[in-house]
């Protein structure tokens, strides 16, 4: 399973049993609206401090399980997008690999005639060295080694 789909679930569960234990609340406040312990009465207002005390712990878990890790793949993706230029190996969600030839405001030409969307990209598996880079060396084959 993938890691956003247990965290779903988890976070799922968690709801669960926040709301099974606040409907508990609200059934004794339903009930009669007061718990008595030693004769005296609690005020209703204790038991809305601690329902907030039970809903600010489970808004965190859903905000740091599930929000903040989706934000962060969606950042990820992005700057990955924008990193793309002609040369690059890239491979799509689809699963097609091939080369970058241009790129457009929000499409992928590759150099086999395949015309992409930008967010069709997955990985860029080999970067392109960039234009004037020393790092760009061709070899010519000599032709005594393709003889042999």
């Amino acid at each position: 399973m993938n890691k956003t789909f247990k965290r779903v679930i988890t976070a799922l569960g968690s709801v669960f049993a926040f709301c099974a234990c606040s409907l508990t609340a609200f059934a004794e406040d339903a009930a009669g609206g007061t718990n008595t312990t030693g004769g005296t009465q609690t005020p209703a207002g204790s038991n809305i401090m601690s329902l907030i005390i039970m809903i600010v712990p489970f808004l965190l878990i859903g905000y740091f399980l599930i929000i903040r890790p989706e934000k962060k793949r969606k950042k990820e993706a992005e700057a990955l997008r924008d990193n793309l230029r002609p040369g690059n190996r890239i491979t799509t969600i689809g699963g097609i690999v091939g080369t970058v030839e241009t790129v457009t405001d929000d499409e992928i030409h590759l150099t086999n005639g395949l015309v992409l969307k930008r967010w069709a990209l997955r990985s860029i598996d080999e970067t392109a060295p960039e234009e004037g880079s020393a790092a760009v060396t061709y070899y010519e084959e000599d032709e005594e080694d393709s003889k042999e």
